[in-house]
Order: structure tokens, then C-alpha cells, then sequence
């Protein structure tokens, strides 16, 4: 003879379903909301320096939740050639290579029309949207998580002028910051 007390199959059933799918929820809230580390920038490495380029040793710079780290600079550039295009500068260009990392676990966009480049005098440039477009460089870039992306600035600078520092932003109204530049005397070419 068997007593007990009797069980409602159903109602355990849907009891062990909601524990599980709770569990669940849990667990991706938690890895959604939980702090990714951040990622290294690539100091250290040998960077792959184009022609009369210099590398740029400055430290990283956070803007919003994106990190900004200067690779590389070339200036006096009189023209820029592409696939599709060829443009003289109405002075000439200065190319910044810079890298964008994303610690943050959603996607984050920066706007390249909102960089500027500070010459000495304190003017700032924006980028120049011919040269951007004729060496098919990102009117706008969106780093995702833990991602790392390099991209170039080029910017329209008088013939005389000399860029002191860039200066970047998010597109989401983080604080503008600073990366200094070394003053360096450009060869025309």
C-alpha cells in the first residue's frame, strides 16, 4: 500500500519551465550589463608605416565609450590619388591613421565629419570630405563590441600651417579629446 500525496504533474512541469527560462534571463541580463575588459591597443607591435609616414607614440584618449589611439601621420601632401579620382589640396593634406576600440557591449558610432585638426594658430579642420571620399575612407564608423578599427583623417590644412593636435569626439556627445601631434616639417610632395 503506497501513500503520498499527490502531484500535479502540469503544475511542476510549468514550475521547472519558469525556473529554467528565469535562469536564463538572469544570466543574459548579467552577461549584457557585465563589464568587458578592455581590449589592448597595439602598442608594442611594429606598425606598418606607408610612405614618409611616422608613427605616433602618444597614449590612448577616450571619447564617450570609445578609445582613440594614434598610429600614424604624414603631412605636405599636395594631392591625393584613388581608384576613382584624383584632388589637389588647396593647401595641403595631413593624413592621421588612428585606431577605435570598443570596450563597451553594444556598438558605438564616431562621425568623421566631427574630428578636427588644430593647427598652431588654434584653428581647427574639419577633415576634407573630397579627400575622405577619393581614398574611400568611412564618412561614419561603427565599432562594435571589443572591436578594433583603423581608419584615416585627411584634412586640408593651409601650406604654412602646422598641426599641433587632433581632436576627436563620439557621435554620441561624449566629451571631445585631445591627442597631441609632434610639430614636424613636411617635405611638399
Amino acid at each position: 500500500m503506497r501513500i503520498g500525496i499527490p502531484v500535479d504533474w502540469s503544475s511542476l512541469r510549468a514550475a521547472l519551465v519558469g525556473l529554467v527560462a528565469g535562469a536564463a534571463l538572469a544570466a543574459g541580463i548579467a552577461w549584457a550589463l557585465w563589464p568587458a575588459p578592455e581590449p589592448r591597443p597595439a602598442t608594442g607591435q611594429q606598425q606598418n608605416l606607408r610612405t614618409r609616414e611616422i608613427a605616433l607614440t602618444g597614449p590612448p584618449v577616450r571619447t564617450g565609450k570609445i578609445t582613440v589611439t594614434p598610429v600614424a601621420m604624414r603631412g605636405g601632401m599636395i594631392e591625393v590619388i584613388g581608384t576613382h579620382g584624383e584632388f589637389f589640396a588647396h593647401g595641403r593634406f595631413c593624413r592621421v591613421r588612428i585606431a577605435l576600440t570598443n570596450a563597451d557591449t553594444y556598438a558605438h558610432d564616431l562621425h568623421t565629419a566631427d574630428q578636427r585638426l588644430r593647427t598652431t594658430d588654434g584653428k581647427l579642420v574639419a577633415p576634407s570630405r573630397d579627400a575622405q571620399g577619393i581614398m574611400r575612407q568611412p564618412d561614419e564608423v561603427t565599432v562594435g563590441r571589443q572591436v578594433r578599427i583603423e581608419y584615416d583623417l585627411y584634412f586640408d590644412i593651409p601650406v604654412n600651417a602646422v598641426a599641433d593636435a587632433l581632436v576627436v569626439r563620439d557621435a554620441e556627445d561624449g566629451a571631445p579629446a585631445t591627442i597631441p601631434l609632434p610639430h614636424h616639417t613636411w617635405p611638399d610632395n
